[in-house]
């Protein structure tokens, strides 16, 4: 079903939000909190996603960071070894992404049209499919998302996952997990249990830890 107000322009939200909040992490984080809070979530971010990148790669990886704003976490697997992909629609989070981190690529383009015939070993999507408040762009960029992973690769995504769907403000829609699942059976994936439990465990304390999952792709 479509979302009931199909009026919400996300690309443009996105690029006046990241104008407006240039070199501010609030430009990609939680605008009801200061600058330090964003800031001290971001460096639990980035610990958290560079213990996935250990986990989820070798030397040689890729991945395709979708939506990765001013590049916050493309060291954080380009350190491990991963050849990086970053692609967000701003183009001021992106020209501050080449400069944060030149040695990965970068991309501006809208994410609901974009698409690579690519095939990564992760497709990271970091706090992104929440703000896909159209059910129908949600389905479509998910099913990007996925079509980028080859065989025996990861979906590594985090969000809220409430146990039901919820719209709290225009730029957000919170769906269960078991929507996501839905989707996963469909097209050859599994979110990997084992995987999470090993990842919390070594993560420990994390503001993060609990919103990360791993689906593998297990059939094409």
């Amino acid at each position: 079903m479509a979302d009931e107000n199909n009026t919400f322009d996300q690309a443009a939200y996105w690029v006046a939000r990241h104008e407006k909040y240039k070199g501010d992490p609030r430009s990609v984080g939680n605008l009801a909190a200061d600058a330090k809070a964003n800031a001290d979530g971001e460096h639990d971010l980035k610990r958290a996603v560079a213990l996935a990148a250990r986990l989820l790669g070798s030397q040689g990886s890729s991945v395709v960071d979708l939506g990765c704003g001013y590049g916050r976490v493309a060291a954080d697997f380009i350190d491990s070894g991963y050849e990086y992909l970053g692609v967000d629609v701003s183009p001021v989070a992106i020209s501050q992404a080449k400069d944060r981190e030149p040695r990965g690529k970068f991309i501006v383009s809208d994410l609901s049209n974009w698409a690579d015939t690519g095939k990564f070993h992760v497709c990271s999507v970091l706090y992104v499919f929440v703000h896909f408040v159209d059910d129908d762009k949600w389905r479509r960029f998910l099913h990007t998302a996925m079509s980028l992973v080859r065989e025996g690769g990861w979906l590594y995504f985090a969000d809220h996952f409430p146990e039901h769907r919820s719209r709290p403000v225009p730029h957000v829609t919170s769906r269960p997990l078991s929507d996501y699942e839905v989707e996963f059976e469909a097209n050859g994936f599994k979110l990997d249990l084992g995987m999470q439990g090993v990842f919390r465990k070594l993560l420990g304390k994390s503001s993060h830890g609990g919103h990360m999952h791993f689906a593998r792709k297990i059939r094409s």
